[in-house]
């Protein structure tokens, strides 16, 4: 199926980190700052994209692998929380600032507004972070729906908060379509009887076709073809 027609289902949901934005600098920056005040080794920026889809906690527990692989400091509890907090801190101090939307995305989500199809980001970052992501980069008004990470509300690969977008936009999961970037997306959109679109450049790394993914794209450009 070709690019245009996914773009006719009613609604599209759309993965946050790694699919609309390139966010790895600042969370890279925040990561290793929090790291720095802690005395501890910093780490390279394919650990923070790769760790990316379990929100800041999965960040926070690679790099303290990378610390306990190398011999640096061992992984304890108070450790991980205080290195969260850190980085928690830190992140939401320079959320925007070096973070950018994928080329075209702007225009995706323009065409597909006058289109009339209705628009939701489903993300495991914070709530709270999320939309201030979207209103500083100036996509907040493409969409009518926002579901990030809060408490009590249970993170993708679970269907639920794909499920609770759907809801809040009055669409069935067959009318939908997720756009994600990684497994985590992929794994969610099944769960939840949803088709999904994999940005292939994106920080997932998903090249090839598999069950569960309709169609990868590489590039928002194709989008307009």
């Amino acid at each position: 199926m070709k690019l245009q027609e996914w773009c006719e289902r009613k609604a599209l949901v759309f993965d946050l980190d790694g699919t609309l934005v390139d966010t790895i600098p600042d969370l890279a920056l925040a990561l290793n700052l929090a790291l720095a005040e802690l005395g501890l080794e910093e780490v390279d920026r394919d650990l923070v994209a790769e760790s990316l889809h379990d929100g800041l906690e999965g960040s926070v527990d690679a790099a303290l692998k990378h610390q306990a692989a190398y011999g640096l400091r061992a992984a304890d509890p108070a450790l991980r929380g205080e290195l969260l907090r850190c980085y928690d801190y830190h992140y939401a101090l320079n959320v925007s600032e070096s973070s950018r939307a994928f080329a075209g995305v702007e225009h995706v989500l323009a065409r597909l507004r006058r289109r009339g199809a209705a628009l939701a980001v489903c993300t495991n970052k914070s709530q709270t972070l999320s939309e201030r992501l979207l209103s500083d980069l100036g996509l907040s008004t493409y969409f009518d729906v926002v579901i990030g990470a809060a408490p009590k509300r249970p993170r993708k690969p679970a269907p639920q908060p794909l499920l609770e977008a759907l809801q809040r936009l009055g669409t069935e999961p067959a009318g939908a379509v997720l756009v994600g970037d990684s497994w985590v997306d992929v794994h969610c959109a099944r769960a939840a009887g949803v088709d999904c679109l994999i940005h292939g450049a994106g920080y997932g790394r998903i090249t090839t076709a598999a069950p569960g993914i309709g169609r990868i794209f590489h590039a928002y450009s194709e989008w307009l073809v």
